[in-house]
């Protein structure tokens, strides 16, 4: 962290041309008032980010910082995103009996940013009522187990398919995905590596038996079910099943008819009928993950999609007070990049936590990270700030228990009891 906000900030300022010349603003102190600024204050004013950079070292008036928002400073956001996505920082592995089978619980997804229109052809974006929109995908592979993480961004009308990071397995690891992610030739490249994958089911999948044939997906619904099938024909996986409650099933429902709807289709039958189903693959034995062992850590999923709600609802990197298209862009990069800082300040500092909110962490991080702007220059204080922030987050980061529809971290303990 501190190698990025100081040498490689003032070096990637030079190579992208936002500094040209020896001037009072430097790359340093232009990247920690607008990353930090905004972690500390997603709603940060320009004359609160010119008091961070005053902070930094390099006093600069609010007007003189607003003129540098332009081509150059959303390169220089770039290159500097790029550069601290290059490394992957995981801290204390999470230990719960339930995962001592895998070296890793890597759990993929992809959302969607929208971008100014002026930035189209850079981010191409899925369309609008007026026929052109500009987005950018941010594509992420999670560990669950410490906290490290791959980050890709691709533009909004790429294929999840296409996804740099979201495919990263290796010997010993759990594989999550989307079904958004969902092939055959990606499920036999993780079994090939020797890694595990664990999946739902897409309802137009057709299933085989050992000699071939294609066997009715209706007798395959029964409450319980794990047994061995085939998927096109030559990838052998473990299928279980499991029957949903009747409120599960009417809202899936409602969803799957509303969907059709909006899409002017016919709704499908087969869709319909899995609705009242769990059905879940994977090519792990009942020795590694037993049958309410697949289904508890499916819940875990949702960890990746708070990850993204986090940094859409605390951190807002979706959301700016300008209408400088340039200032825009730099925000959101500059933004994304203080997410990243802040999941590595999480894997230092609290992952090892079962019991931990991830909402509470990024709350706490905020509150917190102003004092890197002091910590930053020394690794003993950027030592001392996390041993600080580890101190706070043991005691006030914790997701409370509850006793109707316990959540995840629960589960997991009331599994691991039983073992």
């Amino acid at each position: 962290m501190q190698r990025l906000f100081t040498v490689e900030a003032d070096e990637i300022a030079k190579e992208s041309g936002f500094i040209q010349r020896k001037r009072k603003l430097s790359g340093s102190s232009y990247a920690q008032s607008l990353v930090l600024g905004w972690l500390a204050n997603p709603d940060e004013r320009l004359g609160g980010l010119a008091q961070h950079a005053a902070r930094a070292g390099t006093p600069v008036s609010p007007q003189n910082l607003d003129q540098r928002f332009g081509k150059s400073s959303v390169a220089f956001m770039q290159k500097l995103l790029e550069r601290a996505m290059q490394w992957v920082i995981g801290g204390q592995r999470m230990e719960v009996d339930l995962f001592k089978h895998f070296k890793a619980v890597r759990l993929a997804d992809s959302s969607i940013v929208p971008v100014p229109e002026e930035f189209a052809q850079v981010y191409p974006g899925c369309g609008n009522q007026h026929g052109q929109s500009a987005s950018l995908k941010l594509q992420v592979n999670l560990d669950l187990l410490k906290g490290d993480i791959h980050l890709a961004i691709q533009n909004g009308q790429a294929s999840d398919h296409t996804s740099p990071v979201a495919f990263i397995s290796a010997a010993g690891e759990l594989s999550l995905r989307d079904l958004g992610f969902f092939s055959l030739k990606g499920l036999e490249g993780i079994s090939a590596a020797g890694g595990y994958f664990l999946s739902r089911a897409p309802s137009d999948q057709i299933y085989y038996d050992a000699k071939g044939k294609a066997i009715p997906i209706h007798t395959l619904l029964v409450d319980g079910l794990d047994t061995k099938v085939w998927l096109g024909k030559r990838l052998a996986v473990r299928m279980v099943v499991l029957k949903v409650p009747k409120a599960v099933k009417q809202s899936r429902v409602g969803r799957i008819k509303a969907e059709a709807k909006r899409k002017g289709k016919a709704v499908s039958q087969q869709a319909l009928l899995l609705a009242g189903w769990d059905i879940r693959l994977t090519n792990a034995d009942a020795k590694i993950l037993s049958l309410k062992a697949i289904f508890v850590i499916s819940r875990l999923r949702w960890q990746i999609e708070l990850w993204f709600k986090v940094c859409k609802s605390v951190n807002r990197i979706d959301e700016s007070r300008s209408r400088n298209p340039f200032r825009i862009l730099t925000e959101i990069l500059a933004k994304i990049l203080g997410c990243l800082i802040q999941q590595w300040c999480i894997a230092a500092s609290a992952w090892q936590m079962l019991d931990k909110s991830l909402f509470r962490l990024a709350k706490t991080i905020q509150r917190e990270a102003l004092g890197l702007f002091d910590a930053i220059p020394s690794l003993k204080a950027i030592r001392n700030w996390l041993d600080k922030l580890r101190r706070i987050t043991s005691v006030a980061c914790t997701v409370e228990r509850r006793q109707h529809k316990p959540s995840a971290f629960q589960l997991v303990e009331e599994l691991c009891s039983l073992n």
